[in-house]
């Protein structure tokens, strides 16, 4: 992903950390006021405690993943943190942003940069070529191209007229595995069958937003495509993009 398609503010940032700090306030007030209430009536003073409790642990396990992610901790609650996340407090992020008037779209390719500089820095240097996947869309491929490589990128004749080519050059070059999927159903197929260790995936944002979701806990490496005629239709990518993660993920004696 190039510079220049990086949001020029980091929203998902700000977003993340100003709700971690508003649900920290919520379960501050929300412990003061039970306690108030605790020498008159054990009853009502729960029903602010357990709020609180949950506006506490919602915005304490980001804390921890935060912290972890900067002392390179890893551990049961890190994990448990991780998890929960990616699969309830980003997506909150994301909605959040959203009602803020924010593009979803800029918010998606920051998260997607702070995934990639956690992946290469937790499993760089580390995969054999057998373990790392590059799965494509299809949408690389010109429409009319007579030879359609959703099957086998092998098929490809090199006319240069999309960036399919430069894909096979990367895949003998490196012997890393390179598919091409037409949708999210063939491209968990196909990564049931390959079972890698870490993908490096192509996509545009909504895709690879849904896909980083869908993948979890499996590294993976998002590569934008660039959608100069729409969604689907011809797109094209930074191959060296692609190749410049590739290199940073394989063993160094294979690069």
């Amino acid at each position: 992903m190039n510079d220049s398609t990086l949001p020029s503010r980091p929203w998902f940032k700000y977003i993340f950390s100003g709700l971690t700090v508003f649900l920290l306030l919520l379960a501050a007030m929300g412990s003061y006021v039970a306690v108030r209430f605790w020498s008159h009536s054990a009853s009502a003073a729960l029903v602010w405690a357990l709020p609180a409790f949950v506006f506490f642990l919602m915005a304490l396990l980001p804390a921890i993943f935060y912290l972890c992610l900067k002392l390179n901790v890893r551990n049961g609650f890190f994990y448990f943190a991780q998890r929960y996340c990616v699969r309830l407090y980003f997506p909150l992020i994301l909605f959040l942003g959203e009602r803020l008037r924010i593009d979803k779209e800029l918010l998606v390719k920051e998260l997607v940069q702070y995934n990639n500089k956690y992946v290469i820095k937790r499993h760089g240097n580390t995969l054999a070529p057998q373990d790392l996947l590059i799965l494509l869309p299809h949408c690389l491929q010109v429409r009319d191209c007579d030879y359609r490589v959703t099957t086998d990128i092998g098929r490809c004749v090199g006319c240069g007229r999309c960036s399919i080519h430069h894909f096979v050059r990367i895949g003998k070059e490196y012997g890393v595995n390179i598919c091409t999927a037409t949708g999210g159903t063939l491209a968990r197929r196909i990564i049931r069958e390959q079972r890698p260790r870490a993908i490096v995936a192509v996509a545009c944002s909504r895709d690879l937003y849904s896909g980083l979701s869908d993948t979890f806990p499996l590294p993976v490496v998002g590569v934008f495509n660039q959608l100069h005629h729409g969604p689907c239709i011809d797109t094209s990518v930074d191959t060296s993009a692609v190749e410049g993660a590739v290199r940073q993920l394989l063993q160094k004696n294979y690069v």
